[in-house]
C-alpha cells in the first residue's frame, strides 16, 4: 500500500466518545486545529457520532472497516474502544494507520504480544497514553538534570492508596498508574529497571494479621498472582532494581577514575499511602489526588506534590520554587507529539510493546524477605 504524501498536518479518526474525549482529547484538538483535521468519527452510539462529526465537520463512520479503508485518514486517535478494542486494534494496524491509544489498560498480554509484532512488521506507530512523563514538573526535571541537577540517583514515588475492596477495575487503575510512573522515572534516569522487589509492610500486617498474612502467603506461592490487590493498599511497597552502567568508552573511564568517583547506584521505590482526610479513596472518584514524590540527583535535590509545582535545591542550598501551570498540560503536549510522529519525524514516543515490558516485570516481580507476624 503507497501512503500519500505527508504535510504539516494530520487527518484523523475518532473512536469512542465519552468523558475522556471531553475532558482531555477535544482540549487538546483545539489547540492543533491548524494541524489536526477530524475527517470521521465512530461510536457504537450513533448519535454521540452524529454531534462531534457535526461540531467538526467530519463524517460520522459506520463502522471501524469503514474508517480503515479511508485512505484521507492518517491516524486514529482511540478514546473508548469498547470490548472490541484489541480487533479494532489490529484492523488498523494492518492498514497503516498510527494510533493514539487511551484506553490500553484492559489489553492482555496475548494481545498486546499479538499486536506489538505486528506494528513493528508493518511499521505502523501505536502510541500509548503514558500520562505522566509529558507532565510539566516531568519535563521541567529532565531541564535540571541536563543543567542544574545533574543525573538522577533517588526517586521516590508516592501514589494515592485505592479502595480495599478487592475488584476487578481496581486492578487496572493500580497496574495502570504505576507503569505510567515506571515510564516516566524510566525517562529521567535515562535507563530501564530489570526486575522489581515488593516488600510487605509490617505496619499493615498488624492491620489485619489473619487476612493480610494469608494474601502475602499465597501471592508468594502462587507465583505473585495476586500482587494487584496488595499493590493498591496503603503501605505497599515496591522497589525498581537496575543493572550497573558501564562506561561507554575508555575516556569515560579514565574521566570517572581521574574525579575519584564511582557511578552511584539508581534507586527507585513506590509507596501507597492514604492522602484523604476520609482514607481510603475509590478509582470511581472523578479527580485523584495528586501523585508526590522526592529526588535525589548528583548535584542537588528536587520534590513535589503536584504536577504544576516544583521546588528543587543544587548544591549551594538555594531553594527554588517554580509555578509550572502556565505550562502545556500533559495531553496537550501528547498529542503534539503523535502529530510530529504520524507526519514522519523520528523523536522517540512511548509505545504499547513498552506496555508489554512493563507487565512482564510486574508478573516476574519477586518478594523481599520478611517475617510475618506470629498469631
Amino acid at each position: 500500500m503507497t501512503s500519500r504524501p505527508r504535510r504539516g498536518t494530520i487527518s484523523v479518526a475518532l473512536v469512542g466518545i465519552g468523558e475522556l474525549w471531553e475532558n482531555r482529547v477535544k482540549p487538546a484538538i483545539q489547540e492543533f486545529r491548524d494541524r489536526v483535521k477530524i475527517a470521521g468519527v465512530f461510536d457504537e452510539v450513533r448519535s454521540r457520532s452524529l454531534a462531534v462529526a457535526s461540531e467538526f465537520k467530519a463524517d460520522c463512520l459506520p463502522s471501524i472497516t469503514a474508517l480503515s479503508e479511508r485512505p484521507d485518514i492518517d491516524g486514529v486517535i482511540i478514546c473508548d474502544a469498547g470490548w472490541m478494542k484489541s480487533s479494532i486494534i489490529e484492523l488498523l494496524t494492518m492498514r497503516r494507520k498510527d494510533c493514539l491509544i487511551f484506553d490500553w489498560e484492559r489489553l492482555s498480554e496475548a494481545e498486546l504480544q499479538r499486536i506489538a509484532e505486528l506494528a513493528d512488521d508493518v511499521g505502523t506507530t501505536l502510541m500509548v497514553d503514558f500520562e505522566a512523563r509529558f507532565q510539566p514538573v516531568l519535563r521541567r526535571l529532565r531541564e535540571l538534570s541536563a543543567t542544574e541537577l545533574g543525573p538522577a540517583r533517588h526517586i521516590e514515588i508516592f501514589l494515592p492508596a485505592l479502595s480495599s475492596h478487592l475488584e476487578a477495575r481496581h486492578q487496572y487503575l493500580a497496574e495502570r498508574e504505576l507503569i505510567e510512573w515506571l515510564d516516566a522515572s524510566q525517562v529521567l534516569f535515562g535507563r530501564t529497571p530489570h526486575a522489581l522487589v515488593a516488600r510487605p509492610e509490617t505496619s499493615i500486617l498488624r492491620k489485619s494479621p489473619s487476612a493480610e498474612s494469608q494474601l502475602f502467603s499465597e501471592a508468594i506461592s502462587s507465583q505473585k498472582a495476586l500482587w494487584w490487590p496488595w499493590w493498591g493498599r496503603e503501605g505497599s511497597h515496591l522497589s525498581a532494581m537496575f543493572r550497573p552502567a558501564a562506561p561507554s568508552s575508555k575516556r569515560v573511564r579514565d574521566a570517572v577514575e581521574d574525579a575519584g568517583k564511582t557511578t552511584s547506584p539508581l534507586s527507585l521505590t513506590f509507596q501507597r499511602e492514604i492522602v484523604t482526610p476520609t482514607g481510603e479513596l475509590s478509582c470511581d472518584e472523578k479527580r485523584r489526588p495528586e501523585i508526590r514524590a522526592r529526588l535525589t540527583f548528583a548535584n542537588g535535590s528536587s520534590q513535589f506534590s503536584s504536577t504544576t509545582e516544583l521546588t528543587w535545591t543544587p548544591q549551594d542550598g538555594v531553594v527554588n520554587c517554580e509555578d509550572l501551570s502556565g505550562e502545556r498540560p500533559a495531553h496537550v503536549l501528547m498529542l503534539d507529539q503523535f502529530i510530529r510522529r504520524s507526519i514522519g519525524g523520528l523523536l522517540p514516543v512511548p509505545e504499547l510493546s513498552q506496555i508489554l515490558r512493563f507487565r512482564q516485570l510486574l508478573r516476574n516481580l519477586s518478594w523481599e524477605p520478611q517475617e510475618l507476624p506470629n498469631h
